[in-house]
């Protein structure tokens, strides 16, 4: 059985095949293998791991399926490039890399919007710069900025209600800004930055409920905060009952 130690297993992602099996993906020794589960039955065991068709140090990835049942692997590499893996067609189990002509990307964040087509965001030079697929047969548009972006931090993303993408970029400060675009439009512009009313936050997660809210976890300290994005607008933030301290086992 293939278990990498965590020395050299760089970075791990995982995606659903069309027929809901699990596949896993994990940079290992300059390489990037995948392993899928044999059946959706729990216990059912694993493949032997292979070649996913892309060799060099990954310290990133991001995964989905497209329209077709392919699954697609976002690989961003030390160097700061990106590129995408994908399976050449859908349960295949065969991958072949494309150099996504990105450079000096620090992170990455992906989201798929209503027209099924994936977008991706990547964080260089404190700035957000966007790529998008322009169509169905999944050709991308050129990498682009967004303007009034700077000392970001970190960005995170999610499809909102309307299909469209919320954006949320956590700034050297601490602070927390959010704008979006709605799906109706495939090229309809972002919307003005909202300053979120957190507090100093470390790090934060973005993720789309089952009713289609928005909520933004934020990490400060060793707490816990959230806030929800409903159609109103983002509600009060809470703390939550959660210490990560004692979490991690910091605790007595």
């Amino acid at each position: 059985m293939w278990i990498p130690t965590m020395a050299a297993a760089v970075n791990r992602s995982s995606s659903h095949n069309i027929n809901q099996t699990l596949r896993i993906f994990a940079g290992v020794n300059g390489s990037v293998l995948t392993h899928k589960q044999l059946f959706t039955i729990v216990n059912s065991g694993w493949s032997q791991p292979s070649n996913a068709g892309y060799t060099g140090i990954v310290k990133q990835f991001a995964t989905g399926s497209d329209v077709s049942g392919r699954i697609n692997v976002f690989a961003l590499t030390a160097a700061g490039e990106c590129y995408q893996i994908l399976e050449t067609a859908a349960k295949s189990g065969v991958f072949v890399s494309t150099d996504m002509g990105v450079a000096g990307w620090q992170e990455m964040a992906l989201a798929c919007n209503c027209f099924g087509r994936f977008e991706l965001f990547g964080l260089a030079g404190g700035a957000i710069h966007h790529v998008w697929q322009t169509d169905s047969d999944g050709h991308w548009s050129k990498c682009v900025p967004i303007a009034n972006t700077s000392d970001v931090q970190q960005v995170v993303v999610a499809t909102n209600a309307s299909g469209g993408i919320d954006v949320c970029a956590l700034g050297g400060d601490g602070r927390v800004w959010n704008f979006a675009k709605t799906g109706s439009v495939m090229n309809s512009n972002w919307s003005g930055s909202e300053l979120l009313k957190t507090p100093g936050l470390q790090q934060i997660v973005l993720v789309q409920n089952a009713d289609k809210t928005l909520a933004l976890y934020g990490l400060a300290g060793s707490g816990v905060w959230l806030t929800t994005k409903t159609p109103r607008g983002w509600d009060n933030v809470k703390q939550l009952a959660i210490d990560i301290a004692l979490c991690a086992g910091g605790g007595e």
